[in-house]
């Protein structure tokens, strides 16, 4: 989406346009969507959260002081919102509530881009299972939101208030681990 259209629909959106507010959630629901549901695998809960995202920056939204920043600032109470969930997650765990049928992938039956959703996940697991583990923390949440969630450097460094040099020297440590481990990134 052109930055100067979404920086006028976000403008209009903190001055109270419930039309531009529903723009916003046109414009990022899915990608939203997918950043929570690579993260936690659950199609309900991913639903929910992303949800949330946007009660919780529509609730924010005049505390947003450059508007051109909207999507970092999204993407960042999403990841929020998907730290929390662990947290609760590891809580409910620790005192034994935890479901175990949990981490079952669920899908939305109605979904138009279910095959693609489907390809898309297979694609992030096969990532997961074979590459990420050997990633540092930092540097897996910046390859994932690099090449899982397409965010540029600049939306990233935004995203986790990092250096763009941070960004990058993670992300190159990232691929080079990759490598080394017989993947191949482009």
């Amino acid at each position: 989406m052109n930055v100067n259209i979404t920086t006028l629909i976000v403008k209009k959106a903190q001055a109270g346009e419930k039309k531009a507010m529903e723009q916003i959630i046109t414009n990022y629901n899915d990608q939203i969507f997918r950043l929570v549901f690579y993260r936690i695998n659950s199609w309900t809960d991913a639903q929910d959260l992303t949800q949330e995202a946007f009660i919780k920056a529509f609730k924010n939204i005049k505390k947003l002081k450059e508007a051109e920043k909207f999507k970092p600032w999204v993407y960042s109470i999403a990841l929020n919102l998907v730290k929390d969930f662990y947290r609760k997650k590891k809580f409910l765990s620790f005192l034994g509530q935890a479901n175990d049928l949990e981490n079952i992938i669920e899908y939305d039956p109605y979904s138009e881009n279910k095959s693609d959703l489907i390809k898309a996940k297979e694609f992030e697991e096969e990532i997961k299972n074979k590459y990420i583990k050997f990633l540092s923390k930092n540097e897996k949440q910046i390859f994932m939101l690099k090449y899982i969630d397409d965010l540029t450097i600049h939306e990233i460094s935004q995203t986790l208030n990092k250096s763009e040099s941070t960004v990058k020297t993670h992300l190159y440590r990232s691929i080079k681990k990759i490598k080394r481990h017989g993947g191949q990134i482009k």
